[in-house]
Parts: structure tokens; sequence; C-alpha cells
């Protein structure tokens, strides 16, 4: 049996596992009555079981989800992945064998693909309509969501970034997040994923994206990984009311000399990888959008300011220049210095699930309560 790496979350979870039915039913989100999960979406008659209701509700949700899914790939594919999943490993159903207009015909594409909603949509659920969910602090919930999905849209930059939870003992995550994770992806490759996955989604979808180094380490120029950012995010956009944000990126050793190093790599980016950061800024910032200034940016994660005394005629000053911080990194030689560690990731995937809270209004002690869009 091949073994299944630390990270791929959704892969240590069996879909065959049941969720203890013993536990008082139903389980009514945390957010009840936030602009995620209103009142008025339950759709809840006080004159039936509130039990069979909820049941039904949510296995009708799991039923669109799966048809949104089913409904991109080609009569055939069956047949298709038979011939080509033996060829390579990684073959990726979701990927491949989705056809629209910018893809008429399935091609066979070979990645890691973990995705939450890919495990939602096959997971058994009980007689209330619950499931185990792997990422959530109420391990056992609905499979009905809110009226938006939040979704986390990686590459291995947060690709399983909770971790182990037995040992980093993070609870969970307080609303559910969606993720779809490609390790080793460009930023073209989460659009495919995003369109195979969501594309044909009812309901708007917020988006945040961490992404882009891959697109660094393949000597894409600065207008080609911007150009492959607008296609991402037109095609988040193509789902009616939806919003898509860009983090800014880590600067890893591999691959930038800060002032406060004492070491520069072979192949320098730092001022492109510096500059991509602005510009996926300003992709934020088009039309003014009021998320701009509230989602996470990363490229301060992972360094160190440090004071150094310098000479300037005859006075001495304290400069302030920054540098590399090795412990956080996950490799240990910094010429393949390109992932953060586990306990810096986990910081950036909580910061994450802040900010859906923080759009949501579910944040309770904020007086800055945000609206629906």
């Amino acid at each position: 049996m091949a073994e299944i790496e630390e990270d791929d979350t959704y892969g240590r979870m069996p879909t065959a596992l049941m969720p203890n039915i013993r536990r008082p039913p139903p389980t009514i989100p945390a957010a009840i009555g936030s602009v995620l999960y209103p009142l008025e979406s339950l759709h809840l008659d006080r004159s039936k079981p509130i039990e069979i209701q909820m049941r039904l509700s949510a296995l009708k949700i799991q039923k669109h989800e799966k048809h949104w899914v089913e409904s991109t790939k080609q009569p055939g594919y069956i047949h298709f992945r038979t011939y080509y999943e033996h060829e390579k490993l990684n073959y990726c159903a979701v990927c491949s064998e989705g056809v629209w207009r910018d893809q008429p015909e399935m091609r066979p594409i070979y990645h890691r693909h973990i995705s939450s909603i890919q495990y939602r949509i096959t997971a058994t659920a009980n007689q209330h309509g619950e499931y185990v969910c792997p990422t959530c602090r109420m391990t056992v919930h609905s499979l009905k969501s809110g009226i938006r999905y939040p979704v986390i849209l990686t590459s291995s930059t947060l690709n399983g970034w909770q971790g182990t939870r037995s040992l980093n003992s993070y609870p969970g995550d307080e609303i559910h997040v969606d993720q779809i994770s490609l390790p080793g992806a460009k930023l073209k490759d989460l659009a495919l994923a995003f369109r195979a996955e969501l594309g044909f989604s009812y309901k708007p979808v917020d988006v945040v994206v961490i992404a882009g180094l891959n697109n660094i380490i393949s000597g894409q120029s600065l207008e080609e990984i911007v150009f492959e950012a607008r296609v991402l995010k037109k095609t988040v956009l193509s789902v009616e009311g939806s919003t898509c944000m860009f983090c800014t990126l880590p600067l890893p050793p591999m691959m930038t000399a800060l002032e406060g190093d004492n070491s520069t790599p072979k192949n320098d980016k730092t001022d492109l990888l510096n500059r991509l950061n602005t510009q996926l800024k300003e992709l934020n910032s088009e039309k003014n959008h009021p998320y701009a200034q509230r989602v996470p940016a990363f490229h301060t994660f992972g360094l160190k300011k440090t004071s150094k005394v310098e000479k300037q005629g005859p006075n001495q000053m304290w400069a302030s220049k920054p540098r590399h911080k090795d412990v956080c990194w996950r490799e240990s030689s910094k010429s393949t210095m390109l992932h953060l560690s586990d306990s810096v990731r986990l910081r950036m995937g909580r910061s994450l699930t802040r900010y859906f809270m923080g759009i949501y209004g579910i944040l309770p002690d904020r007086k800055d309560r945000w609206k629906s869009i």
C-alpha cells in the first residue's frame, strides 16, 4: 500500500468513516446569523422535524456539488481515465477530464491534487446529513455550507498548512474553508483546477490565492506571471458575485538575497519577486475593492530585522536591516530553502481563516463588520 504524505490532509481521512451518531442532532454552524450563514438560508419548516429537513437539505447540496463537478467531464471519461491513469504517477481525474471553451478536449494531466471539495462530495453522511471534516474545529458538521464558498487556492506554499494537529494542538478552523492544493503548480494550473471544481458553482466563491513561486522557478518573466494571475482572477470572477485576492509571496532564501544576509543565491530573483508582489497588490486594489486592504501579506514571513552598528564619518549609527531567519524555513540548506516551516505556515493559514471570518462579519469583537457583497 502506497504511503500517504504527512501534509495530504484529505488523503489521510477515509471517506467511509461514519460520524458519531450518538451526539444530539442537528449541527448548526457556530456562525449562524452572519453574512456566511444567514438564518433564512436554513429554510426550515417548523411544522416538520428539523433533523429530517437538515438531512435532506445537506444531501441535496452534496448532490448539486457532485453534479457541477461531473458536468465538466466529457462523455467517455471513464475509458480515457482507464487508458491514461497507469501511464504515470498522480494522474489527475479532476483536471484531465474536464472540457470547456478553453480546453475543448480531454488531455492527461499528472499532478497531486488535494481538494476538500472532492473529499466532501464523496463523503459518507450519517442520518443527519453530517460528515467528518478533517480541518474544522467542529469535526462533524453538515454537508450544507454557507451561501458563499471561502476557498484557499495554493501550490505547495500552504499545502496541508494545519500539519499534524495532535502534535501542534491546533483545534481546527472556526468556520469551514475549502482548500484546493496543487504542489508544484503554476498559476495557470490553479486556474484549470478552479475551473474544473468550481467553474459551474451556483454560489459565489471568495478565493485567496497563494502561489507564484513555481512560475519564478520555471524562468517566467514578470509579464508572463502577471498574465497568468489575471487569467486566474478572470476565471474566478466568471462565477457571478465572486471575489479573488492574491497574498504577497514569501521571499525564499534559495532565490532571494536581503541586505542583512551573508550570502547571495546563484540565481538571484529578489527584484523579480518584489515587483511581482507589488503587481499582486495592484491586482487586489483594482476597482478599489474593499477586501484589498484585508488580505494577508506574507512577504515578511521568514524574515528578521537585525540592528548593526555602521560608521558614518566620526559617528556611529544603528541601522535595521532585514535578513532571512533560517529557523523559519523547512529546508536545512540556504540553496534549497523554499518552504516555510510548519509552525510559520500554521500562522499563515490561521490568518487566512481570520480573513474570511472578517469579511463575513463573524468576528464578534470587531467594530468594522462587513456587509454582504
